[in-house]
């Protein structure tokens, strides 16, 4: 009866068959003294499972045809229970080290081989370390896999069967493999140490892995792209029989993401506290076997609760030995953390902890009106975990959070190797590193209780002259920064300075880089140099000799790498051990991150006192350090930050329940605390500049944010302020990301003009890193992008510079970047306090919109922030100032702006702009309502799906919700431009007006006409469509507002689709005008499109009309056009048109792909 229902279920007779064969083998098989694995005796094989070949046979790509048993040598070594059999080659051509160990429940493959430079060749395009298993061993089997991203890890589920094709088994490569048939579990576990070891992988075991069927074959394998640089491949798969969907048994399971919490698996808080569902509220509660916690004993304990919304006032006490019982589900590494606060004004304790038997802080007191943490790492088994408190104590909090499962441990109480003592092919995760018992230290901090009920401050005063310590503008030392083209080795973050092994080898490839034009190098290896402790000496050793070759080339070298965060990666867990008091804490519950406080003073000190000495003794030229920050919105509540933020502004951040009003943008301290976390990190680096670089002004100190990173307050939220580092950071910029700039080059060329805000309100250079998809058209784009906007190009991969495109690094004539001027008739102001304080959605979208509509229209303008919004003389030079949903404005800042109106400006005010004070609070009255003469409120808007009605009548969708004008009665010189219409066509009201003041004009629209036309970046699908009829509201209320005259630059004949900007440069002592075009015609993406990375020829398509345009210039006296794309220089016809106004005519055929027109 069994078989039959069994039968039903499983359709395919093939299966049936293999299960009862598979029962017959394991009852035969099962026997005592019988090993479930073994060593196979059969030459060029490896493992057997039952009695029956697993792994038949291993390969290794640049070992081919030859085998590892031809050219290894083979020691078999026996330790404690493990048959182990290493195979070593110490051929410098190729040195690798295979460990099979195996134990009668167990096998462990570990694989390392070390490609060097130069020894890749074109048909072996990844370097692969690959085993098969005979298909027949898993014929009819059902299997589940992990696979996706660590932050993203998913399940799938297939059966193996004769149909199933040829190709990837689960999709994309797996960290985790399961087979089953009835009464039959084998497990393939891809990513042992789990996965918060996922990234950087060259450094660390390479995971995930591919797993294939090939025939007759099931292959298993792990790659690396087989380069010039070389490299390290390092990994290392566990076989054990289990169920597939046993992965959460053997590993914490939880999604890892760039910034980590490490997970909690418990938080109780003890005494009266509100019910909150973040905790588990203890109150005198013996242990409780179906809860699995509680007391030992409720034998005097006393609990209390003064403040049940902050847990630190309210608490279990006790003046006698007691137990506190967790149930721990899985074997781990945890993180205990303790809390006991003192509400008293008398010093509480002595107490002592004991953990697990483990005496964990003797004899502690805490002092009135203060709590004390007490926090360690402890390896707990399954089973109950027991908290022993002596002494007169006081339990307020307790926590949990599991860092790795037991099985995930290759860094603490073993390595990666299990034989530690023989040969291995790099110092890449050398079992010296973990020869050491590792440091556990506890970290006890005492912090003044917070307020009782929470103080939220009347006003914020802000921070103002702020130290900055920076090199001089014009320093010629500092000039390469302008003009440098920047590449990297080759190797990327993954490298790990093994890659170029010989000076021989390093002179090479900087000789390839140099005469490719690149003139500054960045190096990346080991990104967390702090996760590889035992590397440091090595590394400083290689970039010192790279540094010097690559100054006798003159070439410069910047160091790239990181501060805070802690992957799981080599020794970097042993460094938490040492140091959690360094770790990065929440301010809700004080749970820590798996990652560093940038402010804590002796992680800051000793961090200044070894690059001081690094920076010294390798020479470089410079660094850029990523995660100057922190690692969340909820961080860092640890007793540095905290005891910090209250010295400099007198305010307490609490803790408990009470921190939830800390979280919201509604909170001025929220808003406080946000403004000392900017302001701490910007002093970061000034100091960094002082002590680490000896407070040299010829240092060069890189500062990156990611895409988005300066205009959106995703970066901001995590202390990454570009205008803070700009203190300290003299060379700003971010990367051109998604690997097609072209396509997407509305939104690049807006994204790079926000970025040259630091040209023109600090004078220094910018770069852009453009990722290309090593396609040559987009690296050239890209390229071109940047240098006509005197931005510096890093290049991602590799220069790509082929026969289809020019030598663009080689173009004689190029402006230079350094002194060149950009000019504008037009500023759009970003504002820096609507980006952290806004509401609500990201204001910068609409100036970034409206840029795309300028440009589109070749109308030349310029990026400021409130920084140009101090006096009204800053504004002079623009025809025109647009504020465009700029909603936290100061007071003075539109005081400056009435005054540059009044003076004969022209102002265009958007959406929301000045209905917020600078810190995000609703104006009583709106700050422009005298001068434009309307009220405007964020109370009263227009419902969604109001129209708006142009010129001639004509009813155009808008589909947000609009604010509403009212016209005071006393607004004789009112003009309505755009008014709002219902859907029956009844006017409302208006929508767009200007009014005059004093000598100037100024504009108000409530519609947010450049967010409707947002182009962002596609990486798939083009979701973006122009809405030409609200562009072209735009742009006539723009005219409206800029008057009757021409702009400096107007278009007579050019297409939409090409790129222009406007400078001028003294040329040879005379004063030149210099007009960039960019050739995007062959962009053709339409709604619904999928998005290509290699470009669809032509690239750059013929045009067929002249350009044309108009200048105002006192004079011209020579006019040519020059290009990459061809030498030398092409004549440029002009003409007078008025006194001081020419047109210019430039051949269709002198623009190919990108050219400058020169006008003295």
């Amino acid at each position: 009866m069994k078989f039959t229902i069994w039968l039903i279920t499983f359709e395919m007779i093939t299966v049936v068959c293999l299960f009862w064969q598979e029962s017959f083998s394991d009852a035969a098989e099962s026997q005592p003294g019988v090993s479930i694995f073994s060593q196979t005796k059969t030459p060029g094989t490896e493992v057997n499972w039952r009695g029956n070949v697993l792994i038949e046979k291993v390969t290794l790509t640049y070992l081919e045809p030859k085998t590892f048993t031809q050219t290894g040598e083979v020691q078999t070594t026996r330790v404690g229970g493990w048959e182990v059999v290493n195979t070593i080659s110490k051929n410098p051509e190729l040195p690798y080290r295979k460990e099979v160990g195996i134990r009668s429940d167990r096998v462990e493959i570990t694989v390392q081989c070390n490609l060097p430079a130069y020894r890749n060749v074109a048909s072996k395009g990844y370097h692969t370390y690959m085993f098969y298993v005979p298909i027949e061993s898993l014929m009819g089997m059902r299997w589940t896999a992990i696979i996706g991203p660590s932050g993203e890890p998913k399940t799938v589920k297939g059966v193996l069967t004769e149909q199933t094709p040829d190709g990837e088994l689960a999709g994309s490569a797996a960290r985790w493999i399961g087979f089953s048939s009835m009464g039959k579990n084998i497990i393939f576990d891809l990513n042992p140490k789990g996965l918060t070891s996922s990234y950087c992988s060259n450094s660390d075991l390479h995971s995930p892995w591919n797993v294939r069927k090939a025939g007759k074959y099931i292959t298993f394998s792990i790659s690396v792209a087989a380069r010039d640089w070389g490299g390290v491949l390092s990994s290392k798969v566990i076989i054990f029989e289990a169920s597939p969907d046993d992965y959460l048994n053997y590993h914490t399971g939880d999604p890892y993401w760039y910034f980590y919490q490490i997970p909690i698996i418990q938080n109780f808080i003890f005494g009266e506290y509100i019910d909150d569902k973040a905790y588990v509220t203890i109150k005198s509660n013996l242990y409780d076997v179906n809860k699995g916690y509680g007391w030992a004993s409720n034998e005097g304990l006393k609990d209390y609760s003064e403040v049940p919304a902050s847990f630190v006032y309210t608490a279990t006490m006790g003046s006698r030995d007691n137990e506190f019982i967790i149930k721990v589900d899985k074997p781990g590494l945890y993180v205990v953390r303790i809390f006991s606060s003192n509400i008293t004004a008398d010093e509480s304790g002595p107490f002592s902890v004991i953990s697990n038997g483990e005496m964990k802080a003797r004899d502690q007191k805490v002092q009135g009106g203060k709590y004390k943490t007490i926090t360690y790492l402890q390896w707990l088994p399954a089973g109950e975990f027991r908290l022993r408190l002596t002494g007169s104590w006081i339990l307020s909090g307790l926590s949990l959070q599991r860092v790795i499962h037991e099985n995930e441990d290759y860094a603490f109480n073993r390595g990666v190797w299990l034989v530690p003592d023989i040969f291995e092919p790099t110092p890449v995760l050398s079992s010296r590193f973990y020869r050491k018992p590792p440091e556990y230290k506890v970290a006890i901090s005492e912090i003044d209780l917070p307020p009782k009920k929470l103080i939220e401050p009347k006003s914020i005063e802000g921070f103002s002259d702020l130290e900055t310590s920076l090199p001089a503008v014009d320093d010629p030392k500092m000039a390469w920064r302008y003009d440098g083209f920047i590449g990297g080795m080759g190797q990327d973050n993954n490298g790990t300075f093994l890659e170029y092994d010989t000076p021989e080898k390093i002179t090479r490839r900087l000789k390839e880089m140099k005469a490719k034009g690149v003139t500054v190098v960045i190096l990346n290896g080991y990104l967390a140099r702090h996760c590889f402790q035992g590397q440091l000496a090595r590394v400083q050793k290689k970039v010192k000799e790279i540094t010097q070759i690559a100054h006798s080339l003159d070439i410069k070298v910047i160091d790239h790498c990181e501060l805070t965060i802690l992957w799981y990666m080599e020794t970097a867990l042993r460094y938490m051990s040492e140091h959690l008091d360094w770790c990065q804490r929440t301010i809700d519950d004080d749970t820590l991150f798996q990652g560093l406080c940038p402010l804590n003073r002796a992680h800051r000190n000793a961090y200044f006192s070894r690059m001081r000495e690094y920076i010294a003794d390798t020479g470089i030229d410079g660094v850029m350090i990523d995660e100057v920050g922190f690692h969340s919105g909820k961080t860092c509540g640890c007793d540095y930050c905290r005891a910090q933020f209250t010295k400099e502004t007198g305010l307490i951040m609490p803790i408990g329940k009470n921190s939830q009003m800390i979280d919201t943008k509604s909170s001025l301290l929220h808003k406080a605390w946000f403004e000392w976390r900017q302001k701490a990190v910007g002093d970061w680096w000034v100091e960094f500049r002082k002590k680490a670089a000896d407070n040299r002004k010829d240092f060069c100190i890189m500062g990156y944010v990611c895409n988005a990173g300066l205009w959106s307050e995703f970066d901001y939220k995590f202390g990454y302020d570009l205008f803070a580092m700009a203190r300290s950071n003299d060379f700003v910029g971010t990367e051109i990301w998604l690997g097609n700039p072209m396509d997407n080059y509305r939104f690049v060329y807006a994204d790079r003009r926000y970025f040259n805000i630091f040209r023109h309100e600090g004078g220094y250079p910018v770069f852009g890193l453009v990722y290309h998809s090593n396609d040559e058209y987009f690296a050239y784009f890209g390229w071109a992008m940047n240098n006509m906007l005197g931005q510096s190009t890093w290049d991602s991969t590799e220069v790509s510079v082929k026969s289809n495109t020019p030598n663009f690094l080689k173009w004689p004539e190029n402006m230079n970047k350094q002194f060149a001027r950009e000019m504008g008739d037009v500023a759009i102001i970003f504002s820096e306090k609507s980006r952290n304080w806004a509401p609500s959605g990201v204001p910068a979208r609409d100036g970034i919109g409206l840029s795309q509509i300028l440009s589109d229209n070749h109308v030349q303008h310029v990026i400021l922030t409130e920084r140009s919004l101090k006096e009204s003389e800053d504004l002079k030079k623009f025809r025109v100032v647009i504020l465009p949903s700029t909603c936290c404005l100061s007071d003075e800042e539109i005081q400056v702006v009435r005054e540059y109106v009044k003076q004969g400006g022209h102002v265009y005010v958007m959406g929301d702009a000045g209905l917020l004070d600078v810190y995000g609070t609703a104006r009583a009255e709106w700050g422009f309502a005298d001068i434009v003469g309307c009220d405007v409120s964020v109370n009263a808007t227009w419902p969604v799906g109001t129209r708006l009605s142009s010129e001639g009548g004509q009813s155009i969708p808008y589909s947000q919700s609009l604010l509403k004008i009212i016209p005071r009665s006393n607004s004789t010189s009112l003009k309505v431009l755009v008014n709002t219409m219902n859907n029956q066509g009844r006017i409302l009201g208006p929508a767009c007006v200007s009014n005059t003041f004093g000598k100037g004009t100024i504009t108000y629209c409530s519609a947010q006409l450049g967010t409707m036309n947002y182009q962002t970046v596609y990486r798939d699908t083009w979701e973006y469509e122009l809405d030409p009829s609200l562009a072209e509201i735009f742009l006539k209320t723009f005219r409206e507002t800029a008057g009757s005259e021409p702009l400096n630059f107007e278009v007579i004949q050019i297409s939409p689709q090409m790129i222009s900007s406007h400078w001028r440069q003294n040329i040879d002592g005379v004063d030149c005008t210099l007009i960039h075009f960019l050739n995007a015609t062959g962009v053709r993406m339409k709604k619904g499109d999928k998005m290509v990375y290699k470009k669809t020829l032509p690239a750059f398509p013929a045009l067929d009309k002249d350009v044309i345009f108009e200048i105002g210039l006192p004079s011209i006296s020579q006019a040519y056009v020059t290009s990459p794309d061809y030498a030398g220089r092409k004549e440029v016809r002009f003409e007078k048109v008025d006194e001081g106004r020419y047109r210019v005519i430039v051949p269709k055929e002198a623009i190919h792909a990108y050219a400058m027109v020169v006008l003295q």
